[in-house]
């Protein structure tokens, strides 16, 4: 199927995706979910006429799933996905979706200590050591499965995992993370806490950087000057590398006094300097409160997209203060916590008949 008009045909609606920004053709590209064939392999235009295309795939495709990650492998121009659940089980396997024409689907067979299967874990694409990055998740059979791991992604892929030195951080799962490439590391946001028993998990709200040393990466906790408000899990996040910040958005939260819910908030913590949490207050129509959600950071628009677990509606909020003042002007609602915050504004860009 081509392109076609985004307000009659947009995906069919799915929970718990995965989404990556594709920079060669700047399109959003979706794939799996629960609720739909993992074979459904869906792109968003991102250029002056956006599009919702159903993308026909060559190979033979992964088995269908939901709660996975997936990364864009920029020296290969393709995307790796690792794990998540399947009909039968929790999967440690891992594929390719090579996205030049025709795209084409085959799986990677890593030698090494492979990872047991599991979900809810993160994600990241180290370009400058050619390999995709797993942080921390849970398994049902598979304890080791919330250690470090990583998959070095050359003529001959291979597992290994990681001996991080450093106090570390508690076990988690539904945490986010980012990659910082001019610093080296990755930075992990929240999470719910994996070393309780079900009865007892709770959410995080503490921040920690893994320094990618070449000798051994290393735990170190950040502490922003002003700390975020409560706890959160299932939200997501993106690395604003023109402002130094990370961006997240939505989420499950706790606070200490027992409320919890499902926040529709957007928050900014700084990562170039002095850490710090800073909510933003975007005008326009702010999107519903959501979890297990996907989000992509568009560079050339400026703005961080989210499409919405439903597939029904992306909204973006803008990370360019310049771009945001030329859209709503001095209406830009902001709230300051440390520092001003980043201008914005919310859209929808995508809708179709009925709710989610």
């Amino acid at each position: 199927m081509g392109a076609s008009d985004p307000r009659r045909a947009p995906p069919p609606p799915a929970r718990r995706r995965a989404a990556v920004y594709d920079p060669v053709r700047d399109r959003i590209v979706v794939v799996g979910g629960k609720g739909v064939l993992f074979q459904e392999v869906w792109s968003l235009s991102l250029g002056d006429s956006l599009a919702w295309s159903h993308l026909s795939t060559a190979g033979t495709a992964p088995p269908p799933r939901h709660r996975h990650t997936a990364v864009y492998d920029s020296r290969r121009d393709r995307v790796i996905v690792f794990g998540g659940t399947t009909e039968r089980s929790q999967a440690n396997d891992v594929w390719a979706l090579t996205l030049a024409n025709p795209p084409s689907w085959s799986r990677l067979r890593p030698e090494g200590d492979v990872p047991g299967g599991g979900e809810g874990h993160a994600a990241v694409f180290d370009s400058t050591a050619d390999r995709m990055m797993v942080l921390e998740g849970t398994s049902h059979r598979s304890p080791e499965f919330s250690d470090l791991w990583a998959l070095e992604l050359g003529d001959e892929p291979k597992w290994s995992r990681l001996e991080a030195v450093g106090v570390a951080p508690q076990r988690r799962a539904w945490h986010s993370a980012i990659l910082d490439p001019d610093r080296r590391r990755v930075v992990l946001f929240g999470g719910v806490d994996e070393s309780e028993s079900k009865l007892h998990r709770v959410r995080l709200w503490d921040t920690w950087e893994l320094s990618l040393s070449e000798t051994a990466p290393e735990w170190t906790e950040i502490t922003p000057v002003v700390p975020p408000p409560y706890a959160l899990s299932s939200q997501v996040s993106v690395y604003d590398s023109s402002a130094q910040n990370a961006v997240l958005f939505g989420g499950k939260y706790s606070t200490p006094q027992g409320a919890r819910g499902i926040t529709n908030l957007l928050w900014t913590v700084s990562v170039g300097g002095t850490p710090s949490c800073m909510q933003l207050l975007p005008s326009g129509s702010p999107p519903a409160g959501r979890a297990g959600h996907s989000a992509v950071l568009d560079p050339i628009g400026g703005r961080m997209i989210r499409v919405r677990r439903t597939e029904r509606q992306t909204a973006w909020g803008s990370l360019d203060d310049h771009a945001a003042g030329a859209r709503v002007g001095s209406s830009a609602t902001r709230r300051r916590l440390a520092e001003p915050p980043l201008g914005g504004t919310w859209q929808s860009m995508i809708r179709s008949a009925g709710g989610c």
